[in-house]
This record gives structure tokens, sequence and C-alpha cells, in this order.
């Protein structure tokens, strides 16, 4: 027995409301008829029937209406007596299915065309792209000013990412909203029947935002292969799912503007909250000495010198992706600490600017000592307090001892072997 009701998870946006009809239109051709809204649209299985649809942006309605608000409602009886029977309204979308042969317009072409590009420039849509513009060209600016702790964060290139594409979503949408207006104006100048969308030639046509989502979605996938932070992965699915599951509850149950307001504000911080929480708890989690000290580390104190200091404690801070790698380890003993940090890439420009930054991060030290022979490097640097900048072709060593140390060609072999640098 086939289904008699079924739902589909399917959007359009303001200057596509006639791509929308015809969507409809198409659909109770083949016997499904939209009945409402829901978790999507939902449709009942009848009789095939050549309906005419019509999808209005009503400019009254809020981009927060779940469900027909009151004044939604004043109009669509306004359009019933037209001979248009109101189906059912969402946002500033109102849905109307023809019943009268002699029905007449709900708007002329062009309130139609301002209706759309108004509908489409919303104030909730500039507040989107100025916070994805601004978050973006924050996330690019500590790129540029913190690049060595930035470049090879698969975390970082994630959001810098994923705000670069919805800023230039949101701005693409916008702009073509504009070009969109601009054309259907000059038709209602000229007296043309207008189409507001891009399918009335019944071809099939790329979605864009059907692009974009895949985008995101192998950036979310290369995202959770590449960190090795089990608690952050399962965090970030938590919040996907939290979020799917928040949007999905709040269409389905689809309550009034000021109710459904004030369900997505205290969703929002409780939402906000949780994250901050739970990134504190893990991280701290990952700076309890108990775990610390059971992490490897390939160089040790009594590797490369002798004393009789026993390791009390290691941290190691590593992450990498397809533009290198960042290997962070402190080793602390009884009496002495050493730490070193590794930067790995095949680009030649990537280790250049970070060689850059961290040359320049001992400029505090005025006597600097160069000893390139000694380490059989393109460049080789130790400041006054016993730290080396290393630059080999595809790698830099940052090495430090705290007791000052001025490490001999064997001691250097030894490091270099260890960390298999040569």
């Amino acid at each position: 027995m086939s289904a008699k009701r079924k739902t589909v998870l399917k959007g359009f946006d303001y200057m596509h409301c006639d791509d929308f009809a015809k969507y409809l239109s198409d659909m109770a051709a083949k016997g499904w008829h939209f009945k409402e809204w829901g978790a999507g649209l939902k449709f009942e299985k009848g009789e095939p029937e050549q309906a005419v649809y019509a999808v209005e942006v009503f400019q009254k309605a809020s981009e927060n209406d779940m469900r027909p608000e009151p004044n939604t409602q004043e109009f669509a009886e306004y359009c019933e007596s037209a001979g248009w029977k109101f189906i059912d309204a969402k946002q500033k979308f109102c849905i109307f299915k023809k019943i009268e042969t002699t029905a007449i317009d709900l708007y002329t072409p062009g309130e139609r065309v301002n209706n759309a590009l108004r509908g489409t420039f919303s104030a909730s849509a500039i507040i989107l792209l100025f916070l994805y513009g601004l978050n973006a060209v924050l996330r690019w600016s500590s790129l540029a000013t913190m690049f060595e702790n930035s470049i090879f964060s698969s975390s970082f290139f994630f959001q810098i990412s994923v705000l670069t594409l919805l800023f230039v979503w949101q701005l693409l949408t916008l702009l073509y909203g504009l070009y969109k207006s601009i054309k259907l104006k000059k038709k209602v100048r000229m007296g043309e029947k207008i189409y507001i969308g891009n399918r009335q030639d019944g071809k099939y046509h790329i979605n864009v935002k059907d692009i974009y989502i895949l985008l995101l979605m192998i950036l979310l996938m290369y995202y959770f292969y590449t960190i090795d932070q089990v608690a952050l992965i399962i965090l970030n699915v938590v919040i996907i799912v939290g979020t799917m599951g928040f949007a999905f509850a709040i269409n389905k149950v689809r309550p009034e503007r000021d109710t459904s307001i004030a369900i997505q504000v205290v969703f929002a911080v409780v939402l906000m909250l949780s994250i901050v929480i739970a990134t504190i708890m893990i991280f701290t989690g990952n700076g309890d000495s108990s775990d610390a000290e059971k992490q490897e580390v390939p160089l040790t104190i009594t590797d490369y010198r002798e004393c009789d200091d026993v390791v009390e404690e290691t941290s190691v801070y590593a992450e990498q992706n397809l533009l290198g790698s960042v290997s962070r380890y402190f080793v602390y003993g009884k009496e002495n600490a050493i730490s070193y940090r590794i930067y790995k890439s095949e680009y030649v420009w990537i280790l250049d600017k970070i060689w850059e930054e961290v040359v320049n991060s001992k400029k505090y030290n005025e006597k600097v000592v160069e000893c390139t022979n000694d380490w059989g490097a393109q460049k080789a640097l130790r400041n006054n307090i016993g730290t080396y900048y290393v630059r080999y072709e595809n790698s830099i060593l940052v090495f430090s001892d705290d007791e000052d140390v001025y490490l001999s060609e064997e001691q250097i072999n030894i490091i270099l072997d260890k960390l298999e640098l040569r």
C-alpha cells in the first residue's frame, strides 16, 4: 500500500517564489497536493490535478513567523475573495491555490518584484551578512598576525572556511536578488510578463545553495578526520545534531511569533553556555598531569646531556593539515626542563613566513649568535638565553634548554636523529 502523505525537505528563497509555485503545481500534477508546512513541505496523495498555485511574499509578515499570524490571515481573507484559496504561510511566504477561473492577480508585477527584493534584503539577511563578514575578516586578520599558530590548525581553517563560505553565499544571494530585480523591473516597464525564478523553461538548473551545503559538509568531514581530539569531535557532532534537532522541532511545532523568538533566544544562550563549559572541561582535562605523563616525546633531557634528572611530566601539542604540521613538546624534570617545536611543510613560502615570525620573537634579545654550520642547516641562530632557531629546507626547529646549554656537535647530532630532521 503506497503512502498517503509525505514530507519533502525542500526550500526556496524569495527571488524564486515562482519556482516554488511551479514546483507545487508539478507535484499536484503527479497527485501530490501541498497541505502545510511542518519540518518540511507536507503533501497528501490524491488525484492528479492541473492546479495553479501562487506563492507571494507578504511584507507585513516576519522572518520569525512559523505559522500564519493575524495580519497574514487578514491578507488571506482578502485573497480568497479574489479567487485564491489560502493554503499556508511561513516567514514571508504565503501560498495560495487558484479556485476561480476569474481570479485576479494578488499584486501587480512591479509590486511582486519589489516584495521579493525587500524579502531578500530583510533586516535579518543584512545582519547575517555583517556578522559573517565581520567574523571572516577577524579570522583572516588573525591568520596574518598569528600565522605560525594558525596555518597548520584544522580547527582554524574549518572556521575560516565556513565563515568565508557563509559570507560569500549571503553576499551572492543579495547581489543575485538585486541583479534579478533590475532585469525583472526592466521587463515590467516594457510590459512583458515576468517570472520570479529561473526554472520556467522546465530544464534542470543547478541549485547553488546545494553546492554550498555540500562544500560545508566536506569541510566538516575533513575537520573531523584531521583533529585528534575525540572529545572535540563528539562536541561538534552534538552541537550539529542538537541544532538540527532544534530546527526540526521548532518547524514541526510552529509556535507563534513571540514564542518562537523567545525559544530561539533561550536555545542560543543555552547552546553558547554549553559550548563554553564543555570546551573548558575538555581543555582542563587535557591539561591534567596524569594524562600528560602518558604522552610520549621523541627527545628527553637525558638523551643528549648527562644528568641524573628524571622526567616527571611531558606535554605534547600537535596539529596538521594539507599545508603541513606543527608539533610542540614540553619536557619537565625535577631540576631541568626543555621545550622544542617543529614545523614541517612542503611549501617554502609557509616556512619563510613562520621563520620570520619566530625569529622576530627573539628581538628582545640583543646577543644573537649564528651557528648555521653547527646544525648543518640553511640558517641557525642562538639567542642569549639558549634558544636555538634552526631552518632546514622543509622544516624549522625551535629548541630551548632552561640550563642555557651551548650544544656541542655530538649533542646536536643526537637531537637531529631523535627528532628525525636529517
